[in-house]
């Protein structure tokens, strides 16, 4: 059975861990919706639109020209709740995960809801942790060993979904089922690739503390806490 919720331009919500704005609302119908990572959605008032395994949203009748009325159906185990989005979070991560990693893991995201990468920095997503306390914020992922030339640019997104220290192998892309001796594994919700127009230059970042943008040569090989871009 669907949630229904009243939501107006500006407004937040999420459903589990993934966050979600809405940018916009079209004069008798559509509303323009906006994910942690960026990425845009398009939701009407025809047939439900599957956003993630298990989610869907679709567009109820217009009551106000000003609100929208979004019927949800997620999973039992997911909490809908308004208000509780990437925006409370001042901080993002920029992560590192290797091109084909990223492929599979993208598989995996969808079926499973979330996907968990290996990973020995610790002390960082510890840090990360703290700062949330129990809050989620926009992960940025450049793709390395990458056969795309150019300078060094975030080409996937999603929601940082908490670590752990396992992980079963139903979360782990299947190109890494092999690999051991990670200290730690660090999900992600709602891992995509980002469309052309929504990709950024890694020296457009800039780190958490940091007076600057990151150098134009800069090329990332570890997790790093930064100020929120989105």
């Amino acid at each position: 059975m669907a949630l229904v919720i009243t939501l107006g331009v500006g407004d937040t919500f999420t459903v589990g861990p993934h966050h979600y704005r809405v940018a916009g609302l079209q004069p008798e119908e559509g509303i323009d919706l906006v994910d942690g990572s960026g990425r845009q959605f398009h939701i009407d008032q025809g047939d439900a639109r599957e956003i993630l395994a298990g989610i869907t949203f679709r567009e109820g009748p217009r009551v106000l020209l000003t609100k929208a009325r979004l019927a949800i159906v997620a999973p039992r185990e997911m909490k809908i709740l308004r208000g509780e989005t990437r925006e409370d979070s001042d901080v993002a991560l920029l992560a590192v995960v290797p091109e084909v990693h990223l492929l599979s893991g993208e598989l995996t995201c969808a079926k499973e809801g979330e996907v968990r990468f290996g990973s020995n920095d610790g002390m960082v997503f510890a840090e990360l942790e703290a700062l949330l306390d129990g809050g989620h914020c926009p992960v940025l992922i450049y793709a390395s060993e990458s056969s795309i030339s150019g300078s060094p640019r975030v080409s996937w997104g999603g929601t940082f979904a908490g670590v752990s220290s396992a992980s079963s192998d139903k979360h782990r892309p299947p190109s890494t089922v092999s690999d051991r001796g990670w200290h730690i594994h660090w999900g992600v919700a709602g891992l995509q690739r980002l469309a052309p127009d929504q990709t950024r230059l890694v020296s457009t970042l800039r780190g958490q503390h940091a007076a600057r943008p990151y150098a134009k040569s800069f090329v990332p090989h570890r997790p790093l806490i930064i100020e929120n871009p989105l």
